[in-house]
C-alpha cells in the first residue's frame, strides 16, 4: 500500500475524523486530508514524520517500505535525519540539546510545539523519506 492509503486507513482505525486529524498535523481544515488521502497532495519529508508521530506509527510503516527489522528501520531514520542537519545553528542547536537532561529535553519539546502552532515554521524542501529508503534498499 503507499503512504496516502496508509495515512488514510490509520487514521479510520484510530477513530479519528479528517478534521481531528488536519487540527492535529497543523492543517486548518479537513479539506486537505481529504486531497492527501486521494493522493492529490505530495508530502515534505517533515509533514511525513508530523503524520506519523501523530498516527502513532513509523514513517517506514506509514510509507509502506517493507524491511526485514528494527534496525534497517533505525538506520533509515538515522541517514534521514543526518542529511536534514545542514547549518551551523542547527548544529549549535543540537550541541545545546545533549546538554539538557529528561527534563529539560522535554520542557524543549514542549516549547517547540508551541512554537510550531503559533505559526513559527517553514515547509521542508528536502527529499522524501522514501529517497532514502530507496538508496537503503539498493544497498542491502
Amino acid at each position: 500500500m503507499d503512504l496516502y492509503t496508509n495515512i488514510k486507513m490509520k487514521r479510520e482505525e484510530l477513530g479519528l475524523t479528517q478534521d481531528q486529524l488536519a487540527k492535529m498535523v497543523g492543517y486548518k481544515d479537513r479539506s486537505m486530508i481529504h486531497k492527501i488521502e486521494k493522493g492529490e497532495v505530495d508530502l515534505t519529508r517533515s509533514k511525513i514524520m508530523e503524520f506519523a508521530r501523530v498516527l502513532n506509527i513509523h514513517p517506514v510503516d506509514l510509507l509502506g517500505i517493507k524491511v526485514d527489522n528494527e534496525k534497517q528501520k533505525r538506520d533509515i531514520e538515522y541517514k534521514s535525519s543526518r542529511r536534514e542537519i545542514k547549518d551551523e545553528d542547527t548544529m549549535h542547536l543540537i550541541s545545546k540539546y545533549k546538554k539538557l537532561n529528561d527534563t529539560g529535553k522535554k520542557k524543549l519539546h514542549e516549547r517547540a510545539d508551541e512554537l510550531i502552532d503559533l505559526g513559527f515554521t517553514t515547509e521542508d524542501t528536502c527529499g522524501s523519506i522514501a529517497e532514502d529508503l530507496n538508496t537503503d534498499e539498493q544497498a542491502i
